[in-house]
């Protein structure tokens, strides 16, 4: 490669990180979920789902030489062709510089990502984690119930 036209490259190859004092999450009894709707609760969707899977497969079995009907995807994509889609952001909060696990990091990460929620006035916002990270974040969600759910 002839080092006279070898063209600079733009992108960052590397992140540039502010050190940030973090305010220490301290941990104490351990609270848990409440408990889970019945059944009984979910009856009215369980019969429109019903309802639909049973005209999908109806559908599809009217003429299987020539189908036409489209498949679960397609067809729900067609019987719900009046609902508004939704356009979806994703972006990644700033580096934070230490071990991922410790619980003062994971009590930043929400609290960022509810800083985000508020300055976008959203209703909700998704936070995305592995298992270990969810189970620490979910216990601090549990005790902040007012802040988080």
């Amino acid at each position: 490669m002839d080092p006279n036209n070898a063209k600079q490259k733009m992108k960052q190859r590397s992140v540039n990180i502010e050190h940030q004092e973090l305010e220490v999450y301290v941990s104490s009894v351990r609270v848990g979920p409440q408990p889970l709707l019945t059944r009984d609760n979910c009856v009215q969707e369980d019969k429109e789902a019903c309802i639909k899977n049973l005209v999908w497969i109806t559908a599809r079995q009217t003429c299987p030489d020539n189908q036409t009907i489209p498949s679960w995807t397609g067809f729900n994509i067609r019987t719900r062709d009046q609902m508004a889609i939704l356009e979806y952001v994703v972006g990644y909060l700033p580096t934070i510089n230490a071990p991922a696990t410790e619980l003062t990091i994971v009590f930043e990460i929400l609290k960022q990502s509810e800083l985000i929620r508020k300055e976008l006035s959203l209703e909700t916002v998704v936070v995305v984690m592995d298992q270990a990270l969810y189970a620490k974040g979910t216990e601090i969600a549990l005790k902040h119930k007012e802040r988080y759910l």
